[in-house]
């Protein structure tokens, strides 16, 4: 099993239309948010790069959101 690191980094991402107005997620704009988060979590400009540095064919991958709506995070 892999070892957890020391440091951990973590992201956070938002924009006002993620939902629309039946609280249903919007694809495209999520999609927008993972490539911005993914950039920033690697440190880079370019999605595609961000995206290969992570994942690999044949990875499965798991997204954790937290419902932070009512959460008083930085803006």
């Amino acid at each position: 099993m892999a070892k957890a690191r020391k440091h951990s980094k973590v992201v956070l991402v938002r924009h006002p239309d993620a939902l629309d107005r039946k609280g249903k997620p919007v694809p495209e704009v999520i999609q927008e948010m993972l490539d911005e988060a993914v950039k920033a979590l690697v440190g880079t400009d370019d999605p595609l790069e961000a995206w290969a540095k992570i994942v690999k064919p044949g990875d499965l991958v798991g997204i954790k959101s937290n419902v932070w709506y009512f959460l008083p995070t930085p803006k």
